[in-house]
């Protein structure tokens, strides 16, 4: 359960090699998880990536860097 979030969560996108799912917020937050041997834990301090209102996009380019 990713329950970072405080607000509701808008987009989601998973990397291309699918150990990373990246998941923004109403608020602007955008929190990257790692999924390792069934668990999943923040990845990326969500301070880093924080944008000014709603995530509208979120998406993965071909090198699995996050594009927000």
């Amino acid at each position: 359960v990713l329950e970072a979030h405080e607000t509701a969560v808008m987009r989601q996108a998973w990397s291309n090699n699918s150990r990373y799912l990246a998941t923004g917020d109403v608020e602007g937050k955008v929190f990257v998880w790692r999924f390792k041997d069934d668990k999943s834990e923040i990845f990326d301090n969500p301070d880093i990536l924080n944008m000014k209102g709603d995530v509208t996009t979120l998406q993965w380019n071909s090198n699995d860097n996050l594009g927000v």
